[in-house]
């Protein structure tokens, strides 16, 4: 599916990424990563730049109407409250994981490494979730999912060893990967027109932007007054409760989400 290429482009810049800013930190410094990964974009600049294929001519749809439409439908909704929760988690993680690994001794390198490792646990369970028939994904499977997610964070609460700390990468990028896939076909199969399927999926994506730009500034605060553990706590509660909305009993006229 469409949405599984995407899952494997984005795990294959994961990986390749960390590990190539690891490496060269660790060799030249921070200021030579950075060089080098702004001009490794340049080529998709010119690409991007050199596009010459035909325009969509979709109807205009107001953005109001979309957002009229996710509330009405409790599977628009339940995405909305997915993809908020996957910016949560990947502001969290992204945030804390690295700092807990620094501070276990691991180098840039190494830190690099281990998340070169959890992307090729996130491209791997994308493409067999693509493999989930369009028929059996529903608010369900999406919300027990998102369980699955919330649980993870409970592992570095448990203990903060570089060990836990790899599995609750590997174990998350999993689930990340899984709910990726499965939000995007959620939604896709819920659109009350197809005039509002690129609308809702823009709005998709902006709540997944704004709760990946509060989550880290979040994290960062309850890192300063009580710890990273905390921070975790929140984040699998956040997760919990997502789940929960999500496999509650809804009434009759619903239960066709």
């Amino acid at each position: 599916s469409g949405a599984g290429r995407l899952i494997a482009v984005a795990g294959a810049g994961w990986l390749v990424g960390p590990l190539l800013a690891g490496v060269v930190t660790e060799v030249w410094g921070y200021r030579a990563a950075f060089v080098t990964l702004a001009l490794l974009t340049l080529p998709l600049v010119a690409v991007l730049a050199c596009d010459r294929s035909a325009k969509d001519r979709a109807p205009v749809v107001r953005l109001r109407d979309a957002i009229a439409a996710v509330g009405k439908e409790r599977a628009l909704g339940g995405a909305m409250l997915i993809t908020a929760l996957l910016g949560v988690v990947t502001g969290v993680s992204g945030l804390l994981a690295p700092l807990v690994l620094a501070d276990n001794g691991l180098t840039a390198g190494g830190i690099g490494a281990v998340i070169a490792l959890s992307a090729v646990i996130f491209t791997a369970s994308g493409a067999i979730s693509t493999r989930i028939p369009s028929a059996r994904v529903n608010v369900r499977l999406v919300g027990a999912t998102a369980a699955v997610l919330g649980a993870t964070f409970l592992i570095p609460t448990l203990s903060f060893s570089t060990f836990a700390v790899v599995g609750f990468l590997v174990l998350g990028a999993g689930a990340r990967a899984v709910l990726n896939t499965v939000v995007y076909a959620l939604a896709r199969s819920h659109v009350p027109s197809e005039a509002l399927a690129t609308p809702i999926v823009g709005v998709m994506n902006v709540t997944w932007a704004a709760a990946a730009l509060a989550a880290p500034v979040a994290a960062g605060l309850a890192l300063t007054a009580g710890g990273a553990k905390w921070a975790f706590v929140a984040t699998a509660i956040i997760g919990f409760a997502v789940a929960a909305w999500m496999l509650l009993p809804q009434p009759r006229a619903a239960a066709h989400a």
